[in-house]
This record gives C-alpha cells, sequence and structure tokens, in this order.
C-alpha cells in the first residue's frame, strides 16, 4: 500500500542546436505519511519559456521506467513556467491501490518544445516526415526523436543545401541515439521536377540518371502512376545499376548519414490511378502486351525488383537496413524475406479484403499481421512493422458529441497484440495521426494473445488489454478495453469512449 524507498532520477530534454536545455535541478520528494498515499516531487525549473515536464516511474532501481503513473497533478504535464519550488503530486493510491514495494524512483523530463516523454506501450512507434516544409521548425528534431523509426525523404538532406546544414539527422541521434532514421527514395517513380533542380543536387543527379530508361504505355503514352511523375524502366539493368549508384554516391558524399533506405514502393505490377491521365496500359517491355496481361514482363518485373534489393545490400552491406513500401512485400513472404520491414499504407484498405481489420488480423489467413510480422530479417534491427493511415474518422460519442477516432488508439491495440508493430504518425504536418494521445504504459507482455473466437486478450506486467472483433469494418473494428491494475484507462464501444 505504500512505497518504501523513493528516489529521484533526472533528464533534461532539449536540442543544443536550436535552443538552450530547460535545467531542472534541486529535486526533492517523499510519499506523505496521512495515509493518502500520495507522492509530492519538488524541483525547480529554468528556461526561457513554459516547458512540459513529463514524469516516469521505475519500480526496479532505475533498470526500466515503464511503472505506470497515471494520475500526475499540479507542475507535470504541458505548459509549467520556470520556476523554483515546482510542485507535482502523484496519486500513487489511487493508480496502485492495494500496491506497496520498493525499488521505486520517478525520471523528470522537462521539454522546451513541449514534447511528452512518459512511458509508452507499445513501445515501438515510427515517424514519417516526407513533406517539404517544417524543417525549419526548432522543435522537430525531439519530435521526430520521439519515435523508434523515422523515415525522412532523402532529396531534402542529399541536395547539400540549406537543409542539410541544419543536421537534423545528427540532433535526432543526439536525443535518441537508439532511433533508426531511414532515407526515402523512389523506386521506379521519378517526379518531373527533379529535372528543374540545380546540377550537382541528388534529384537532379537521380533525373538525368535516368533519363534515358523512360516507360511507355501500350499507345506509346509516357508511363505514369502518379501526376508528373514518371515511371523509369528498372527491367532495363543498367537502369537499376544508375539509380542504386546514385543512391550510394550521394550517401557516400553527403554529411548526412542514413541509418538505411524506405523504398517507395515495390507494387505487384505498375498502378495507373484513373486520375493520372495516362492513356493505354503499362507496357514496360514494349511488346504491345499489357504488363499484367504478359507473364514473362511480370516475372522480369518481380526479378528487377530482387535485383534492386541485391544490388543495394551488395553496396551497403547486411546490417543496412531496408523497409518496403508497398503491397508486394505484404503479400509476398520470399520478397519480405529481403527486407527489415514492410509498411502498411493507409493500413488496413491495401492488400487485405478492404477495408477489413478482421482479415489483418485473422490468424487462419496467411499473410495476416501475425504471419507477415515474422517475414522480414533482423539482422538490422528488424523487423519494422509499420501501420499508417492518414485519413481521420469522427463518430458521436455517448453525450452525443462528435468525437474524433484517432488511428493511432486503434493501432496501439493491435500492436499490443501483435508484436513487431509500429504505428505511425507524422508529427509535423496537417496529419498528426497515429500517436494516442493519452500515453498508456503496461510494461512487458507476460505471454501471447490468446484468442478466443472473435475475443483476443493479452496480459501484461501491469494490466491488459482486451479486444472483441465486431466485423472489421475500418474505421471501426472492434471494441476494446485496456486496464492498468484493474482499472480501465482506456476503452472503445461506440458509441461509448473513454476516456
Amino acid at each position: 500500500m505504500t512505497i518504501r524507498l523513493l528516489t529521484i532520477a533526472l533528464l533534461m530534454m532539449g536540442v543544443a542546436a536550436y535552443a538552450a536545455d530547460p535545467v531542472v535541478s534541486n529535486i526533492s520528494s517523499a510519499q506523505r505519511t496521512d495515509g493518502s498515499m500520495l507522492v509530492d516531487i519538488y524541483y525547480d525549473l529554468a528556461d526561457t519559456d513554459t516547458c512540459r515536464v513529463s514524469i516516469n516511474i521505475s519500480d526496479d532501481d532505475g533498470q526500466t521506467w515503464l511503472y505506470p503513473g497515471i494520475t500526475l497533478t499540479g507542475d507535470a504535464g504541458d505548459g509549467v513556467a520556470p520556476g523554483v519550488g515546482k510542485h507535482a503530486v502523484w496519486d500513487f493510491g489511487r493508480d496502485h491501490a492495494g500496491t506497496w514495494g520498493d525499488g521505486f524512483q520517478v525520471q523528470v523530463i522537462a521539454s522546451n518544445t513541449r514534447l511528452d516523454w512518459r512511458a509508452h506501450s507499445p513501445n515501438t512507434y515510427a515517424a514519417h516526415h516526407w513533406g517539404p516544409s517544417g524543417w525549419e521548425s526548432s522543435e522537430l528534431p525531439e519530435q521526430l526523436a520521439r519515435a523508434d523509426v523515422v523515415t525522412i525523404t532523402a532529396r531534402v538532406y542529399w541536395d547539400n543545401g540549406p537543409m542539410e546544414a541544419l543536421g537534423i539527422v545528427d540532433a535526432i541521434k543526439a536525443i535518441n541515439p537508439d532511433c533508426t532514421v531511414l532515407g526515402y527514395v523512389p523506386v521506379h517513380g521519378i517526379p518531373h521536377f527533379y529535372g528543374t533542380e540545380p546540377e550537382g543536387s541528388f534529384g537532379r543527379q537521380l533525373y538525368d540518371a535516368t533519363l534515358s530508361y523512360w516507360s511507355y504505355t501500350t499507345t506509346g503514352d509516357t508511363l505514369s502512376s502518379w501526376p508528373a511523375v514518371v515511371e523509369v524502366n528498372i527491367l532495363d539493368p543498367d537502369c537499376r545499376a544508375a539509380m542504386v549508384s546514385t543512391y550510394v554516391d550521394y550517401y557516400a558524399q553527403s554529411v548526412t548519414k542514413f541509418d538505411g533506405i524506405f523504398w517507395d514502393y515495390f507494387p505487384d505490377a505498375v498502378w495507373i490511378p484513373d486520375f493520372v491521365g495516362c492513356e493505354g496500359e503499362a507496357d514496360m517491355d514494349e511488346d504491345g502486351i499489357p504488363q499484367q496481361e504478359d507473364p514473362d514482363e511480370m516475372a522480369a518485373y518481380d526479378a528487377a525488383q530482387e535485383d534492386f534489393i541485391a544490388l543495394m545490400r551488395g553496396a551497403m552491406g547486411d546490417t543496412f537496413p531496408l523497409v518496403f513500401n508497398g503491397v508486394r512485400a505484404q503479400r509476398d513472404s520470399v520478397f519480405a524475406a529481403l527486407s527489415d520491414g514492410i509498411n502498411y499504407e493507409i493500413f488496413p484498405t491495401l492488400r487485405f479484403p478492404e477495408p477489413r481489420t478482421d482479415a489483418a488480423m485473422d490468424v487462419d489467413l496467411e499473410y495476416s499481421l501475425w504471419h507477415s510480422t515474422t517475414w522480414p530479417r533482423t539482422q538490422a534491427g528488424g523487423p519494422f512493422i509499420l501501420l499508417e493511415d492518414i485519413q481521420r474518422y469522427n463518430y458521436v460519442d455517448h453525450e452525443g458529441q462528435i468525437t474524433r477516432l484517432e488511428s493511432g488508439n486503434i493501432f496501439r491495440v493491435i500492436g499490443l497484440l501483435i508484436d513487431n508493430i509500429y504505428p505511425v504518425w507524422e508529427p509535423a504536418g496537417s496529419h498528426a495521426f497515429g500517436w494516442p494521445e493519452l500515453p498508456l504504459s503496461l510494461g512487458d507482455p507476460l505471454g501471447p494473445t490468446v484468442i478466443n473466437g472473435d475475443v483476443y486478450t493479452r496480459q501484461y506486467t501491469y494490466g491488459d488489454v482486451w479486444m472483441e472483433m465486431k466485423g472489421g469494418d475500418w474505421p471501426d473494428p472492434f471494441r476494446y478495453r485496456i486496464t492498468i491494475d484493474g482499472e480501465i484507462v482506456e476503452e472503445l464501444d461506440r458509441p461509448y469512449h473513454h476516456p
């Protein structure tokens, strides 16, 4: 019922390249002896602006910081002004009634970019930041460093311009050395605007290297799978070699050293959306037969993708992580085994009977997440199974109010049930999806997920997750509850949502 020993550890968070770090000092703490079981935490905070103060707790003398500390009031959370004698209160009795022990420590994290650094479950998250904006933000490195895997458009930094001088990859690594930062590069689609970029830039070099390898349709139109993007003929080994050589050269000459590559994208066949306006069907070998009706071209297309991977592996080594976007890796276990991770774009609307979450979580389906999470390699830190969905959904809650259904909350449940899942969020753009507003820490799993019909359950050190599939229709696929020490801390059962 009480904490026998409470000591304090200190961590301060900031990005030295942009702003001075906040300084926390004069820390003291004690549990009250009046039976309330409240824990008082005092500290001084020095900074030029308000901070977000996160408090993490250890119950094993600081070896891990996963113990749930949910009910924190006072000078904890966002908007904490600098000053002396800051006072936060942890309601230990409310969070963990009937619990006692020793070996407790408290970690105070002050962020002057207002990031929440509380422990979270699952303990793996990813971030995509592919757009051209937001790079100058002093908050971006810390936002991205909050993730375990980050993907950034390589062109932004390999052009040796002002963006590279910002050193954001180094700043991310300074905050979170364990973060895996991947450079986003194209597999077969080259944007036309690359040809207008300055001589010597990465975009221009890639455009010039592939200019003689453009592909065409059965009607002779330039083959395009996206507006203002040309498909290059990766069936030609010289095209593949030119692209990989460009990537390797810019990696070598740039001061920005990504940990690996995020390939976009590996499809089963060239897809031409209706809105592109491309006339005819894909015909990379120019024999007049549409690609998807040409077995020889389809086989050559598959082999070309595999050779791409072999070329990159040969140049960068076996421990250089490669993550694949695209539907082929989501269904082809042999191809996925060449990767270190799979990105599920707009999950679950691609490659599953769309949009069916029940298929994605059907243990009997050969390409469900239960199986695909085991396909990639492990030599380079994988498998990284990334779930993203940029769409936002609303529903009417129990009070008749329109409430947003966050994909991050749904993906959190999937990640708690299936290992190696990384919910994805994009922190700096208009789609800030995928990161739950309320971090919940359940500790380590105590065993595998138990499946009983439509009900999935899994026990954790400090709580459990319960999910019941209710048809699988996205965006309302299932009911769920997350509990910590027997108390419900997150629940969705439309129209009721807690908290």
